[in-house]
């Protein structure tokens, strides 16, 4: 069996971010906030990883453009946080955006795929919670399709 040497390459969103910068600068409101959403210890986790190589820590040119526009309001902390935490940003090149649209497109479809009897008759038998059992959808199917 060969040996598995490629290191992951993990996408951040924006909210992780600012909890990543949170959590390194302490910030009572973030720190606060993570708590209580009860996701503590994965943010240090991801925090961990990146910073022991681990992981590549990419961001899209849509979380960086939104990184900015915040820049006015909340200052250049985040960008030194990306900046020192040696971020890549991660941008396709025009010859290949059709087939990246078309990648994303497909996964986006695989996870909106509606439940089929046996697999709500498979979240019936293991979870015992009435109002658990599914998860009704939170926009109509049309929605999502757009």
């Amino acid at each position: 069996m060969s040996e598995f040497t490629q290191i992951p390459v993990v996408c951040f969103d924006t909210n992780i971010l600012i909890q990543m910068k949170g959590l390194v600068t302490n910030n009572p409101e973030e720190m606060r906030s993570m708590r209580k959403a009860g996701f503590t210890k994965s943010i240090q986790e991801l925090y961990r990883l990146v910073k022991h190589g681990k992981i590549i820590p990419v961001i899209t040119p849509t979380v960086l453009k939104e990184v900015l526009h915040g820049v006015s309001y909340y200052g250049y902390d985040l960008v030194d946080f990306i900046r020192d935490n040696n971020f890549l940003v991660f941008e396709v090149d025009r010859e290949h955006r059709d087939f990246w649209r078309k990648q994303t497109n497909q996964l986006a479809n695989s996870y909106c795929t509606k439940l089929n009897s046996s697999e709500i008759k498979c979240i019936r038998k293991f979870i015992k919670d009435e109002n658990s059992r599914i998860v009704k959808t939170v926009f109509p199917v049309k929605e999502i399709s757009n």
